[in-house]
């Protein structure tokens, strides 16, 4: 098969090459400039934001035997999961029942419902 003089790829030039370069350097100072801006990147104090996520809770409701309720992460989803560690109860601010992690383990698995299944 022969190819002709038109079908063959051009052959790069020293230009190219420095474009090519320049645009990789111009992406590389974009990218660290907006995490250092919206994350506090590299020059800064680093935030995790999945330590202490902002919950709400919605939907609550409480009988003598239940406790109902929805939790939503609104700060998006976490790397490792959120994971619900104690519930506390009160009234007038001062606290009426407290479950504790271990507790809460305890909880039959058809009792939670995941809105969001994996």
């Amino acid at each position: 098969m022969h190819i002709s003089e038109a079908q063959r790829a051009p052959a790069e030039t020293g230009a190219q090459k420095k474009q090519a370069l320049g645009m990789l350097v111009v992406a590389v100072v974009i990218t660290l400039f907006t995490y250092q801006v919206f994350h506090h990147g590299l020059w800064g104090k680093l935030v995790s934001y999945g330590k202490k996520p902002a919950l709400v809770l919605t939907g609550t409701a409480v009988t003598p035997r239940t406790l109902k309720l929805a939790v939503y992460n609104t700060g998006g989803p976490g790397t490792y999961g959120e994971f619900t560690t104690r519930v506390t109860i009160a009234a007038h601010g001062r606290p009426i029942d407290v479950w504790t992690s271990h507790q809460l383990a305890l909880t039959p698995a058809g009792s939670i419902h995941n809105y969001y299944p994996f």
